[in-house]
């Protein structure tokens, strides 16, 4: 098995990086494979994320941490994992993680949009998406 890194072309599939085109002499022309394609998540846009994170614990009182935030925020998108006790049958919700294993790049946006979804319906009324991501950009230094 090899792990590729791939870049779409009008042609079809190209290799994307160097260990990538090494790795791929080892397959011969003609042959067939399985693969699953998974869009890379970015440093940058995880970094988005946590920066908001962040934002609201300097803005709010109901939180003593980025971490509680950000369970809040997994919790109110639905981004959860059920759990059933088996004695009583109870179904609890737990905040499922966002690492980079567990959610590809379009996933992430996915997520990244029920979130500020929530940040402008439950956190922050009145302020929009596009007020969040300026902000965001002010202090990761991209605003205009």
């Amino acid at each position: 098995m090899a792990k590729l890194l791939l870049r779409k072309t009008l042609t079809g599939w190209a290799n994307a990086d160097d260990a990538s085109v090494d790795a791929s002499k080892r397959f011969t022309v003609g042959e067939t494979f399985r693969a699953e394609v998974v869009k890379p998540r970015s440093r940058k846009t995880l970094g988005r994320y946590w920066v908001l994170c962040q934002m609201i614990l300097d803005n709010s009182e109901s939180f003593r941490s980025k971490e509680q935030v950000s369970d809040f925020l997994k919790l109110r998108t639905g981004h959860t994992l059920s759990i059933t006790a088996k004695s009583t049958g109870e179904v609890f919700e737990v905040p499922s993680s966002i690492d980079f294993d567990t959610l590809d790049e379009t996933q992430f946006a996915e997520l990244w949009q029920r979130v500020c979804d929530v940040v402008v319906a439950d956190i922050m009324p009145g302020i929009t998406q596009h007020e969040i991501e300026y902000e965001i950009g002010k202090i990761v230094g991209i605003a205009a």
